[in-house]
């Protein structure tokens, strides 16, 4: 055992640590309060902890604590979806390290993907304190890490619900602590377990893996999508309808719909990937022309790829990944829609020429990006994070980012047979599993921050996988495991506890298989229906069906909440069909000015349909469907 439980302590109104003494195996108490523990050691790694807490006395307002400390001298501490060694890299203002001025870093539990885990590891050892998900009295709990004199870590479970010394209310906005007390009349108990898992990690920096695999009971009662998968494409479609727009003498799809009390606000913004996916709903009327004999559809996905494809600064073969800046000098391009550039613009040319239909400018302009990014391939950064669109200036070389051009570099080389883009796509695998995904730190996808992120190693993920098919060399399927690993750490593993009027209440909105967008976003988005087809690819590849069970939960999470007929409102506010929410607000953070665990925004924006779309299809190319029924 690599751990030592403390006596339980409180803290009463006043905010004063009221020390509790043993009165008996397991006893503790004092004038006013008693406590038990019931300890269960559940299997080798996995120690469950009820405590009973009783008043002795008249009415009390407590905040109970349950502390563990580990006994090996850690290198890493982790607090899934939060703190990643403490979030040293990047230049937000995200909570750093575990204390303010002094003061221990306190946070909601919902804010984690495990809830309420704190853990700490070294080569030999780790050690983890959650939160059991018996009830949503045991949830409802906040977690802290404290660093002793003696270079031990203090793990703690407060409840119920705290935030100290400040709110991390927004990204780099912070608001005033906020505390809730365990209220107990004469006699009256409170009752709740937390978990103790401990053990050797199954590699250094991931141990967190090992905790994921212990808990996998935790969707051992996956619920399933309200939504045929008919349905999900028909909505989908709908709703890339009404992002069409005519701009410019072409049309394009908008980057989303803002609803605001007003009506709905169209921004005139057309992004090739990441957020605005232009590239990929092309790609799907494409297909949805195939299935249905939509001409119309067909049509809007040539004139789309069409203009993309004739967005390019010919100096340097670089798009405007946004088309309003066409022509602009100061313009930049970032790896991330580069990846989508590429990968869009090569599928649409394959579908298209199937329908002999040609667009060999769609090939051409796909590949010339890739010229110019093999030329920026380094020993020292990778590839690089951004450059100027008019002189190809890099004027951003930092993170993990590069990791999206692994995948497109492949496909151009399936096409071209040019060695030197596998190579390319090899060297730069290479680079960010050593640099970034061995140390348990991948940054810089989520283009609205700077800091460590999930979708980074998404990235590394479909590039392993990638180079594990063309190579058959088993380190490519051995780091597409690691970067899975890394991905599903931000994959919630239970249900949030909220309130009865809150929206997700309301909605019936599951957190089960959502993702935590960043440690500078705390709020979980449908993102990971995007990487499902990889990790199905994970399950047959490795034999693991823990990795079939992550993917379903990511997708039943991600076909949620969807808008399915003309009216249906939230907040008031009328929804376009097929649309879903960005932001599911699990705790408090947002952009409101006082923010409320279990709200959604009101932001739709393109990618969520998009990524559904494409992940049907690339089920049915795998023959491996997530849900009820087949699509196709």
């Amino acid at each position: 055992m690599n751990y030592t439980i403390s006596n339980p302590w409180y803290r009463d109104r006043a905010g004063r640590k009221m020390a509790l003494y043993p009165i008996g195996p397991n006893r503790f108490a004092d004038s006013f309060v008693e406590v038990r523990l019931d300890i269960r050691q559940l299997n080798e790694c996995r120690t469950a902890v009820t405590h009973f807490w009783r008043s002795l006395g008249g009415d009390l307002e407590i905040q109970p604590v349950i502390q563990v400390t580990d006994t090996f001298k850690f290198d890493e501490y982790l607090i899934p979806c939060v703190s990643i060694h403490g979030n040293g890299w990047g230049n937000g203002k995200e909570p750093k390290g575990l204390a303010l001025d002094g003061s221990p870093w306190v946070f909601d539990a919902r804010r984690t993907a495990i809830p309420g885990c704190t853990l700490t590891e070294n080569e030999a050892h780790y050690c983890a304190l959650l939160a059991s998900n018996d009830s949503p009295v045991s949830l409802r709990t906040s977690c802290s890490m404290e660093v002793l004199p003696d270079g031990h870590m203090v793990h703690r479970l407060l409840y119920p619900t705290i935030e100290e010394p400040l709110t991390y209310a927004g990204r780099d906005r912070y608001e005033a602590d906020y505390q809730t007390y365990v209220h107990l009349t004469e006699k009256e108990e409170f009752t709740a377990t937390a978990l103790i898992l401990s053990g050797c990690p199954v590699r250094r920096y991931f141990a967190i893996f090992d905790i994921q695999n212990e808990l996998m009971d935790f969707l051992d009662e996956p619920f399933l999508p309200e939504l045929s998968q008919e349905v999900l494409w028909d909505l989908s479609i709908q709703f890339a309808e009404t992002l069409w727009y005519p701009y410019k003498g072409t049309g394009l799809f908008i980057i989303g719909h803002m609803l605001t009390p007003d009506g709905v606000r169209l921004r005139e913004n057309f992004e090739i990937g990441w957020c605005g996916q232009n590239g990929m709903y092309a790609q799907m009327l494409i297909y949805d022309y195939i299935k249905t004999g939509n001409r119309r559809h067909l049509s809007m996905a040539m004139r789309c790829m069409d203009a993309w494809a004739q967005a390019v600064c010919m100096e340097t073969g670089l798009p405007w990944i946004h088309y309003e800046d066409r022509g602009k000098k100061e313009a930049i391009c970032d790896a991330c829609n580069l990846s989508f550039y590429i990968t869009q613009l090569l599928k649409c040319y394959e579908e298209l020429q199937k329908l002999g239909i040609d667009r060999d400018i769609y090939r051409d302009a796909a590949i010339g990006t890739a010229e110019f990014l093999i030329g920026q391939c380094s020993r020292e950064h990778g590839l690089g994070k951004a450059w100027r669109v008019s002189d190809g200036a890099c004027v951003d070389a930092d993170g993990t980012i590069g990791a999206y051009l692994i995948h497109p570099f492949a496909e151009v080389y399936r096409h071209t047979k040019d060695p030197r883009y596998l190579d390319a796509a090899k060297q730069l695998m290479d680079f960010y599993v050593k640099r970034d995904l061995q140390r348990f730190e991948c940054t810089a996808g989520a283009l609205d921050t700077c800091c460590i992120d999930k979708e980074t190693s998404g990235a590394l993920l479909l590039g392993g996988i990638t180079l594990y098919e063309i190579e058959k060399e088993q380190r490519y399927l051995d780091e597409a495991v690691l970067a899975g690993a890394y991905f599903c750490s931000w994959m919630y593993l239970y249900d949030v506890p909220c309130e009865a009027d809150s929206d997700f209440s309301v909605l019936h909105y599951r957190s089960i298989g959502g993702t935590a967008v960043s440690t500078q976003h705390h709020h979980i988005d449908p993102w990971g229906v995007l990487v499902v087809p990889s990790l199905h690819k994970l399950a047959v590849y490795t034999g693991d069906i823990r990795w079939r069970k992550r993917a379903e939960a990511m997708w039943f999470n991600g076909t949620q909440c969807i808008t399915r007929h003309d009216g249906d409102r939230i907040h008031g506010l009328e929804r376009p069909v097929g649309s879903q929410n960005e932001g599911f607000l699990q705790c408090r953070w947002g952009e409101a000015k006082e923010t409320v665990p279990g709200t959604v925004n009101d932001w739709l924006v393109a990618w969520p349909a998009a990524f559904r779309m494409n992940t049907l299809v690339e089920l049915k190319n795998l023959g491996k469907a997530p849900g009820c029924d087949e699509y196709f």
